[in-house]
């Protein structure tokens, strides 16, 4: 074995190498994905460097436009491992608004390792500069995970079992394509939730808002189908004869859960049954199979629902989570899912998917009623069978945050369901989105998905007086990628923010009653922190050349104009200004490691220092600067217990809030009018649960949203409005079509 050269990080019980990559733990191997092991690479390697957010993705995921919740799962696996070596406080640190810092102590050293062992994908050795060396990224302050969603991609990977300890080749060579084609275009405040495609492949029924619709693939004529008002539908089959349909949804009064059959002839819908779930039309159309309300048992009725009788019963902790009809209709395929977290038996339905679930894939025979397994450690997530019952299935590549979706093909035996060859690929998905709802036509050739993408975008909403509430909440940035706020215009009738569109980020001003936004600057670069100087004259903002260039600070007219660099001998993105007089103010980092927070001006850059941090503040927590430009709120752990703290750019006097947050907080900004705050959190356990609450200077606060992002909050100048990030999901109908 060829011996190269590679470096090695030690902390605490951990050795982590580089080139090739691994971690170990004592000496032993540790199982980690490739994305979060390259995750720790970049923050061991920078150790006691705060590294922004946007590096990382950069240097992560190089090829590939990620959602930021990518990188706070992987945050988290990482913080969840090496929780029992660092008891009390994990040595991963997040620095809010900007990014994380590896502080744990770490030992490097430059030895000859075996070419071999547990190498990780990811950024190579080159792309990870020595510890200590610092290495601008293109993430800035105020930019937050989402994510993201990756919830949506979360409940997938929760739906869909690891394909490769089923014991049959993963990879075969040959890979039949298909081409996804979007059907429908409908908005996130419209979601299409159930997807059925006619057996010749020309008709597609889809259930969103205002009902059933009917659309021809061809000629995309639309109709709609009479049908009951239901809450939620979660599944369309079609008959064979395709004048008639079975939905699965909730009622719209009651929330029950029923199936009933819906005509393409206009004639009124007839409920089948109540209490059911997942029902499925046999493929000669004279049944139809269906779950229980709690998914713990398996039913089987007439066409008109007469003659139901059960066919099993799950254990104790299991559900069934899909179910397909065998080809020669004489038996039923199931996914058995067994909870990982199993609670009270007399609530099944509410055991929560976990990617600890086992999942069976069984076949079974309807005249016995006897399950046979097929295949265990197996889900076929989301599955349809063509005509000559081969399963066409979905799997997600089990790597943190960034789900890959792929889609599958195998044969099957016809009697016992068996799978007699190796799976063939027929498409790939990189971008996070989640495909389900599959459904086939008979050839195969053609499937019809709903496709949920998550977008991290701007919103606004009415804020009520007081901070009592927030109403009139929709979603700004429609067409963008990402999207953070950061300022308003003087008329509080625009939001100035940067967005990723067509893969660059750009600062924008965004008015309120306008669809598209209007661009600042035609620079080239990847801008971002777009704020108004409080004369108004100049819009200031960031710009780098490259992803992971030095960030330069820039002005230009807030009419229009060309932009000019603000001189500077340092660092100056880590700034504020007020809105309506004094001074922009930037904080910097002194030698003893405190922040020194100082004038800034657009014309001639840093000025005199303002304040400077007492010892024992934490540098790298978040502040804000207040609309008249008087007073600082600093958001910095100290022996008080308390982390808000306001002062006095005119006496310097400082003065604690009385709030205790009940999770940790990620940011806080200045309210309209100076009488509280703009406070956002997270819970460390689950980085998709997040809030945004307003605290007065009483410290009583009060829970304005939940997010499934890291949020913040930046209020208008008129105190009616707020702009804040969240995360919208956008589910339309896909064709998926062989070339």
């Amino acid at each position: 074995m060829q011996a190269v050269s590679g470096r090695i990080f030690r902390f605490g019980a951990f050795e982590l190498r580089v080139g090739p990559r691994a971690l170990y733990r004592d000496g032993q191997p540790v199982t980690v994905t490739p994305k979060a092991l390259a995750t720790l690479t970049v923050l061991v390697s920078r150790h006691g460097t705060a590294v922004s957010k946007e590096e990382l993705l950069a240097t992560v995921w190089p090829d590939t436009a990620v959602e930021e919740a990518s990188l706070s799962q992987n945050i988290y696996t990482l913080r969840k491992l090496l929780a029992k070596d660092f008891p009390g406080q994990t040595p991963i640190e997040n620095i809010p608004k900007f990014g994380y810092r590896f502080h744990g102590e770490v030992i490097e050293e430059t030895i000859a390792l075996p070419d071999g062992g547990l190498e990780g994908e990811g950024p190579p050795e080159a792309a990870i500069p020595p510890s200590g060396q610092p290495q601008s990224g293109r993430r800035w302050e105020r930019r937050l995970p989402w994510a993201v969603p990756v919830a949506a991609a979360a409940g997938l990977a929760a739906s869909i079992y690891f394909l490769w300890s089923a014991g049959f080749s993963f990879f075969p060579p040959k890979t039949l394509q298909y081409e996804a084609t979007r059907f429908t275009s409908n908005s996130d405040e419209d979601r299409i939730t159930a997807v059925g495609l006619s057996p010749d492949g020309k008709l597609v029924a889809y259930a969103d808002a205002d009902g059933i619709v009917l659309r021809g693939v061809q000629d995309a004529t639309t109709h709609f189908l009479p049908s009951p008002p239901m809450r939620a539908v979660q599944t369309l089959s079609w008959f064979p004869d395709q004048l008639h349909l079975v939905l699965s949804g909730d009622d719209a009064s009651t929330g029950e859960p029923q199936v009933w059959k819906i005509s393409v002839l206009g004639e009124p819908p007839v409920l089948l049954r109540k209490d059911a779930r997942l029902a499925a039309v046999s493929h000669d159309g004279s049944s139809v199979a269906f779950t229980s309300a709690d998914s713990s048992q398996v039913w089987v009725m007439g066409s008109s629902g007469e003659g139901a009788r059960e066919v099993m019963q799950a254990g104790l902790g299991e559900r069934f989570s899909v179910l397909l009809w065998a080809r020669r209709d004489d038996g039923l395929l199931l996914e058995r899912r067994t909870s990982a977290a199993h609670t009270d038996p007399a609530d099944r339905i509410a055991l929560k998917p976990t990617r600890d679930d086992r999942m069976t894939y069984e076949r079974v025979d309807l005249r016995s009623g006897r399950p046979t397994t097929v295949q265990t450690n197996f889900g076929m997530g989301d599955a349809c069978l063509d005509s000559t019952g081969a399963l066409i299935y979905s799997f997600v590549t089990p790597e943190a945050g960034q789900a890959s979706m792929s889609l599958w093909k195998v044969g099957l035996d016809a009697a016992s369901g068996a799978m007699h060859s190796s799976p063939v690929k027929l498409m790939e998905v990189s971008d996070g989105s989640r495909f389900y709802g599959f459904s086939c036509d008979a050839t195969g050739r053609t499937i019809s998905v709903l496709r949920e993408q998550g977008a991290t975008r701007v919103f606004v909403g009415a804020l009520q007086a007081g901070g009592t509430g927030l109403s009139a909440v929709r979603p700004l940035s429609q067409d963008s990628e990402v999207a953070y706020p950061h300022g308003w215009t003087s008329d509080s009738r625009a939001v100035l923010y940067e967005a990723r569109r067509n893969g660059h980020w750009q600062v924008y001003t965004h008015a309120l009653d306008r669809h598209d936004p209007e661009p600042i600057s035609s620079m080239s670069g990847w801008q971002s922190r777009p704020v108004l100087t409080p004369d108004h004259r100049w819009v200031l903002f960031l710009d780098q050349a490259l992803p992971n260039a030095q960030r330069t600070l820039y002005r230009i007219p807030s009419q229009g104009g060309v932009p000019e660099a603000v001189p500077s001998q340092e660092d100056l993105q880590n700034f504020r200004c007020p809105v309506f007089s004094g001074s922009c103010v930037v904080r910097t980092k002194a030698a003893n490691g405190q922040g020194v927070y100082s004038t800034l001006d657009p014309l001639t850059g840093r000025g005199a220092a303002l304040f400077r941090e007492p010892s024992g503040w934490a540098f790298g927590q978040d502040w804000d600067l207040s609309q008249d430009g008087s007073t600082l709120v600093v958001y910095a752990d100290t022996a008080s217990g308390l982390p808000l703290h306001t002062v006095s750019l005119k006496t310097g006097r400082v003065k604690d809030i009385a709030y205790r947050p009940t999770s940790r907080m990620v940011g806080v900004n200045w309210a309209s009018g100076g009488d509280g705050f703009l406070v956002s959190c997270t819970e460390p356990s689950e980085p998709s649960e997040n809030s945004l609450f307003y605290v007065n200077l009483a410290g009583k606060s009060v829970l304005l949203r939940t997010t499934s992002v890291e949020t913040w909050a930046v209020p208008s100048p008129d105190g009616r409005w707020i702009a804040f990030i969240d995360r919208s999901l956008d589910s339309n109908v896909w064709l998926l079509q062989s070339k």
